[in-house]
């Protein structure tokens, strides 16, 4: 008896997936981060880099044409934040993107409305408020340029997205939405700088992964900030050189 099966296509070696993917980020993020920096000063790389690394998995995770949808609600909800992080309605405003991200996942939204979310956590307030203006405008130059890169590598215009049902959607939803308020009134109440890790979580546990369940996600969350912690503040006590320590994430960001 004949296998008529197609053969799978051989992995690529390591060595040439890491120099791939050095080659792809330094492209991404290092390349409008290095001329933000260049041209307007931190604020502006600061928005270089976040731009960048939101285009870029929105186009990866759910297709050109999502990426070009969502990348400038996505980022007016980070300015948005930024504006409400010490208020009520900061707070309200989690609860309403956990509420929205599960009943939207009954129309494949699921993923641009996590984004959004973690968006919406870690955005925080610039002093002058100008600098913001010229964060969020170079985050959506830069946006669009990781955008037009994905299109370049050959990502597709949409990616199919996991549907849920919309009883479990809502469902979904109204709970999401509960633990986002709570994980925002503790941010308010903790006086801790990582604080906003607790919402981010929320939102982070949401994404779809294929074959991996809610457990398996939270377990490796846990790990996998547990071990990032230790790493950052043994390279904090060992090298107290900015460049360094960023050398390092970009090395971080490679492997993953």
């Amino acid at each position: 008896m004949t296998d008529d099966a197609t053969p799978a296509t051989p992995a690529k070696p390591l060595n040439r997936r890491l120099t791939s993917a050095a080659a792809t980020l330094g492209v991404v993020l290092v390349v409008p981060v290095a001329l933000a920096l260049l041209v307007a000063g931190p604020p502006a790389a600061g928005g270089a880099a976040l731009g960048s690394l939101f285009g870029f998995l929105l186009a990866l995770m759910t297709g050109l044409r999502r990426a070009a949808a969502f990348l400038v609600p996505i980022l007016l909800a980070a300015s948005l934040a930024a504006m409400l992080i010490d208020t009520v309605w900061w707070v309200v405003g989690l609860g309403l993107l956990g509420l929205l991200m599960g009943v939207l996942s009954s129309r494949g939204l699921l993923l641009p409305m996590a984004l959004m979310g973690v968006a919406w956590s870690v955005s925080q307030p610039t002093d002058p408020a100008s600098d913001l203006v010229v964060l969020m405008l170079f985050a959506a130059i830069s946006g669009a340029y990781a955008i037009a890169i994905a299109r370049r590598l050959g990502v597709p215009h949409m990616v199919d997205q996991p549907r849920v049902a919309t009883s479990r959607a809502t469902l979904m939803g109204v709970g999401l939405g509960l633990a986002a308020v709570l994980a925002g009134v503790a941010t308010q109440n903790w006086d801790n700088d990582n604080s906003y890790w607790l919402p981010m979580t929320i939102f982070i546990l949401g994404i779809p992964a294929p074959g991996v369940g809610l457990t398996q996600r939270a377990t490796t969350r846990v790990v996998g900030t547990a071990a990032g912690v230790a790493v950052a503040v043994s390279v904090a006590i060992v090298v107290d050189v900015a460049l360094v320590e960023y050398l390092l994430a970009f090395c971080a960001m490679v492997v993953a």
